[in-house]
Order: structure tokens, then C-alpha cells, then sequence
């Protein structure tokens, strides 16, 4: 049962147990820092906000715009500003309403009373206090019900103020009770929004990832719940599975802080350091090329081409594309490039480019060696891990396993633990493929161009015909066209756009 189910029923129970018409409930907003003294003298900026009413009359329900309007200042100016002030229960007779002196106090209540459109004819307040003494607004009760052969205006009296405390009491737990659940799910997000910005602080090439990640998963089970026919027909998402199902997908990279920071933002093939040695082995060579053709007296500009094309070569290479098969053997000649240095044996040849550096080099596709990936898939342990430290309520248990097994596969080839079909939590299976395609499509990846919406689609239909990928998933994904709800285009992009 929700806050505004559980306040009704209460509401409700009590106009019946006080024999009123109407009981009314307005909440305390925080008061704004105020850094400049306003002109009008005042330094409060409290209001007590209309938050809810029940009446005997259904026809009575007030609007949206009501919420938005009825707002009072705590101040001397209303009956229930008064009321938050003295934190005292007040009971209003109809003589009070006649009362001139109480002309301006009777104006404020009439101009409530046009907007919820009733006539209060006798009332009474109480302050909402929490077990702390904290005021947490003011509760109304409106026009108490003649009893049957009654012909005057009933009054609420001294027993009727003593149920009012009772009722205050209780509808004032459930503003804590609602007020620390608000406060918890805050405390909630800012964690998670706190652990995705360390990651991203650490990964800044991917920034936004993860958020994309958790739009996609989220429009993609929304459209899931939408779907009428198939397989996925009888899914349904509650609303605690979607804000479960959101973190998990914000959340499942959060591993990627274990990850070595030079791994994770690894762009090419060989780091710039290692370039720089390379770079350095050849002006050496270019050098001694240079200064044996001086004591020769012969030509080598053919030699110090060939330096400088192994060069262009090695540069080329270094790029993290799909290596082409006629650039391979190239990389054999570079064996022969020796450079003459000092060592501890004396002089000796060193190889412009070792094996451990034409062995990076020669990586067919991405920037990683086998170790580095590895590295990188580590990621995903490191989140579960780190997520199953989380006290995570019961609605959010599980947090951990759905962001932990993103990276499997139905066949099995996934990892870190290989699982299988059932074994793989149908969230998982949501958030794989909105990964998977927002890596393919995304502009911010500093080792790959984005690739077209086609050409990801095409990739993420090649991993669904092997069996890796929910294919009932990737129907819904395509009919509803996820793919265009979520911007893929990177914050560099979308600054200079």
C-alpha cells in the first residue's frame, strides 16, 4: 500500500470516528536559505502546502492545480499559520467565523474554501508533530455532522480535540514514516550517482556511458511491459523491479575502479611511452645511418627512406583498427632495423622494434593484448563484489546479480562465471544488450569510431543468430526502436554541435 493509499484509508476512518465532513492535511516545506534580506521584511520562508483531503461528498476531489495553489505562509496571516506557529490544537465555532475582528483570518479560510469549492462552517486544528517535537505541518477537520433531529450547527468539542491529538499522532508517523523513506531513497541515489561519477572520473573517454546504459534498459523493459504478443507478453516489470533494474544497469560498471588505470584508458595498441622508445631507437639509427654515410662518402638515402617509412608504418599500425593481412609481413622487416648501443656486454644491435612491441602491434582488432583483457573483464567480478557489500533493501536484493552477470552469454561464452540460459536473470539479459549497443553506436570511445545505428543493429543480429543474445529481447528492441529513444552522441559531440 502506498503513502497516499495508507493516508486516505486514515483520513477517512477518522471523519467517520469524529463525525466530521471533510479532514484536510497540509505539509511543512523546508524553508530556502535566504542570502539576501527580501524588501518586505521577511525572513521566513516556510510554507504549509496542501497535500491531501477526503470528504463524504466524491465529487469533491480537488485538482491538480489546487495542490500548486493552496499554499500558506507559517505566519499570523491563516488559521493553520497560526496553528503551525503555537503548536497548539485550535477550535473554530461558527461565532468565530462571524466575528469582525476575525474578518481577515475568515477571508484566508474563504479563499480556500473557493478553491477545494466547500463551505467551512466550523473547524478544527491540529499541529503534525514527529516523535522528535519536529513540526511536520497541520491537519483540518471541517463541519461537524448533525446528529439525526439535530437543527443547530454541532460544534467540535473537548472530546472531539482529544481524538484530534490521537489523529495528529498518527497522521504525523506517517509523514516521518514517508519522509524517511524519501530520505533513504535520496541517500540511495546519491550513492550511486557518487560511485558512477568515481568511475567516470577514472574513465572520462566513456563518460555517460552507464546513464545511457540505464535509459536504454529502462525503455527497453517498458516496452517489454507494452508488449502484447509473443513470448514476452506476460512480462511485467513492477515499478521496484524498474528502479532495481535501473540501478543495476547505472551501476554495472562500477568495477572498472579496480581496473589498472592504464589498461582501462588504454587508446592504442602500444602506450605512448613505449612509442616514444621506439621513436627514439629510430633517430638513433636514422643517426648513425647518417653519420656512416659522412665516413663513407656514399649514398644512404635509401637507408634513412627506410627508417623513415618503418616509421609511418609503425604509426600506422599502432592505430586500434582491424589489421589488414598485406601490412603482416612488414612488420617481419622491421627484425632487420638493428640500432648499435651501448650495453652492459659492450656495443651491441638492439631491434627497433622487439618482439614484445611487434607482438602489440600485430593485434588484429581493438587495442588489448590478452592480459590486458583480462584486466579489463576483471570489471565485472570487481562489480559484483563491490555491490554485494551494499546493504541494499529488500526491493533492490537483487542489485548485485543483475549487474554482475552482464557480460554472459546464453551460450555459455560469457564471463567471468560462463553461465548459461536460465542461469542469466532476464534484467541481465536487458542490460547486455543495451551495453552492447551503445558501445557499438557511441561516439566517446577514444580506441573506436561510432559505428551507424545500422551496423550496430547488424552486429547485435550476428551475436542473437549464434545464440548469445535473447533474440525475444532483440525482437522488442527492434519493434519499438529503442535505438532511437536514448542520444548516443558523446558530450564532446554534442558541445560542439
Amino acid at each position: 500500500m502506498g503513502f497516499s493509499e495508507e493516508l486516505s484509508l486514515t483520513l477517512r476512518a477518522f471523519i467517520e470516528l469524529s463525525g466530521c465532513d471533510a479532514a484536510l492535511v497540509y505539509t511543512l516545506k523546508a524553508p530556502k536559505i535566504v542570502l539576501v534580506q527580501p524588501k518586505d521584511g521577511r525572513t521566513t520562508r516556510e510554507l504549509l502546502e496542501f497535500t491531501y483531503w477526503v470528504t463524504r461528498n466524491p465529487r469533491l476531489e480537488p485538482g491538480r492545480e489546487v495542490r500548486q495553489l493552496l499554499r500558506l505562509n507559517v505566519d499570523q496571516t491563516t488559521w493553520p499559520g497560526r496553528v503551525a506557529l503555537a503548536r497548539n490544537c485550535m477550535r473554530l465555532t461558527e461565532a468565530n467565523l462571524k466575528d469582525p475582528e476575525l474578518k481577515d483570518w475568515v477571508q484566508e479560510l474563504r479563499k480556500t474554501d473557493r478553491l477545494l469549492r466547500y463551505k467551512t462552517k466550523t473547524t478544527m486544528l491540529a499541529p503534525l508533530m514527529s516523535p522528535s517535537g519536529e513540526l511536520l505541518g497541520v491537519c483540518q477537520l471541517s463541519n461537524k455532522v448533525a446528529r439525526k433531529g439535530q437543527t443547530t450547527i454541532p460544534e467540535f468539542d473537548a472530546r472531539d480535540e482529544r481524538l484530534m491529538k490521537v489523529f495528529a499522532l498518527q497522521v504525523a508517523l506517517l509523514l516521518e514514516n514517508q519522509r524517511l523513506l524519501e530520505e533513504q531513497d535520496q541517500l540511495m541515489e546519491g550513492f550511486v550517482n557518487v560511485c558512477v561519477t568515481a568511475v567516470e572520473s577514472r574513465d572520462q573517454g566513456t563518460a555517460g556511458h552507464s546513464h545511457r546504459v540505464a535509459d536504454f534498459t529502462l525503455a527497453l523493459a517498458d516496452s517489454v511491459n507494452r508488449t502484447q504478443a509473443g513470448p514476452m507478453k506476460d512480462i511485467h516489470f513492477s515499478t521496484a523491479e524498474m528502479r532495481e533494474m535501473r540501478f543495476a544497469a547505472v551501476l554495472h560498471d562500477i568495477g572498472k575502479i579496480g581496473v589498472n588505470q592504464n589498461v582501462l584508458m588504454k587508446a592504442k595498441k602500444l602506450y605512448p611511452w613505449e612509442m616514444d622508445v621506439i621513436r627514439m631507437r629510430l633517430n638513433w639509427l636514422h643517426a648513425e645511418i647518417q653519420l656512416s654515410g659522412y665516413k663513407s662518402g656514399k649514398s644512404v638515402q635509401e637507408d634513412l627512406e627506410r627508417v623513415k617509412l618503418a616509421w609511418k608504418f609503425i604509426d600506422r599500425l599502432n592505430e586500434p583498427t582491424i589489421l589488414p593481412q598485406e601490412i603482416m609481413p612488414i612488420l617481419g622487416q622491421f627484425e632487420n632495423l638493428l640500432v648499435r648501443a651501448d650495453g652492459l656486454q659492450g656495443i651491441e644491435d638492439v631491434r627497433a622494434v622487439t618482439e614484445d612491441e611487434r607482438f602489440k602491434l600485430s593485434i588484429p582488432r581493438g587495442t588489448l593484448t590478452p592480459e590486458e583483457r583480462k584486466e579489463i573483464e576483471s570489471h565485472v567480478s570487481h562489480t559484483s563484489e563491490i555491490l554485494k557489500q551494499v546493504p541494499w533493501s529488500r526491493n533492490l536484493a537483487s542489485v548485485a546479480e543483475i549487474a554482475g552477470k552482464h557480460h554472459e552469454k546464453l551460450d555459455g561464452s560469457g564471463y567471468p562465471c560462463g553461465c548459461k540460459g536460465d542461469q542469466i536473470p532476464l534484467q541481465s539479459r536487458i542490460i547486455t544488450i543495451c551495453d552492447i549497443y551503445d558501445a557499438l553506436a557511441a561516439g566517446d570511445r577514444p580506441y573506436k569510431a561510432s559505428l551507424s545505428i545500422e551496423k550496430s543493429l547488424e552486429i547485435l543480429a550476428a551475436e542473437v543468430g549464434t545464440g548469445k543474445l535473447d533474440r525475444h529481447l532483440f525482437s522488442v528492441f527492434l519493434e519499438a526502436e529503442v535505438y532511437n529513444l536514448v542520444k548516443t552522441m558523446s558530450p564532446a559531440k554534442k558541445k560542439a554541435s
